[in-house]
C-alpha cells in the first residue's frame, strides 16, 4: 500500500493514482513489489523533530 500524508503543510496537488501506479512499475521492472510505503509532506519543523528523535542528528536532511 502506497499513502501520502501532510504534516505542518498543504497536501500538494499531484495525480497521486499516476504517482503509484509508475512507482509499481518500477518496482516490478526490478523483479519487486512494493509492501507499504509512505510519503510525508511536512514542513521543516517536522522533519527536524523526526531526524531528532530518530537519527540523532540535529540537522535537516
Amino acid at each position: 500500500m502506497i499513502e501520502f500524508m501532510t504534516e505542518g503543510v498543504d497536501m500538494p496537488l499531484l495525480d497521486f493514482g499516476r504517482i503509484r501506479k509508475w512507482i509499481c512499475e518500477v518496482a516490478a521492472s526490478h523483479g519487486f513489489t512494493v509492501g507499504n510505503l509512505n510519503y510525508c509532506f511536512c514542513d521543516d519543523a517536522y522533519i527536524l523533530e523526526t531526524n531528532r528523535k530518530f537519527l540523532q542528528h540535529d540537522y535537516y536532511t
